[in-house]
C-alpha cells in the first residue's frame, strides 16, 4: 500500500528528473519487471532512514522527503543499482 504512490506516479515524486527519465527509457524496452527492480533500488537507497521509522507516517515521510535536486546527474548510479537487482 505504501508503494502505490511510487508506482502510480511512475517514480516522478521520488527520483530526480535524470533518474526518472533514464528509468522510463529502460522501462520502454524492458517492460514492467524493471519497475519492481527500481522500487527495490529506491528502498535500498533509503534503507537506513527507513529502518529508523516508528510509524507509517514516518515511513511515508522518508519516501517523500528526498532531495531530488541533490541527485541530478547521478542517474547512471541509480540505473546501475536497478540493473544489479535485476541480475539477482
Amino acid at each position: 500500500m505504501r508503494l502505490s504512490d511510487i508506482f502510480t506516479t511512475l517514480f516522478t515524486r521520488h527520483l530526480s528528473i535524470d533518474e526518472c527519465t533514464r528509468l522510463w527509457d529502460v522501462y520502454v524496452f524492458e517492460r514492467d519487471g524493471v519497475l519492481i527492480d527500481a522500487a527495490i533500488a529506491l528502498l535500498l537507497q533509503r534503507e537506513m532512514s527507513l529502518l529508523g521509522t516508528q510509524s507509517a507516517a514516518d515511513l511515508q515521510g522518508v519516501l517523500e522527503d528526498y532531495s531530488k535536486f541533490a541527485r541530478q546527474g547521478k542517474d547512471d548510479a541509480f540505473i546501475g543499482r536497478v540493473r544489479d537487482i535485476g541480475k539477482q
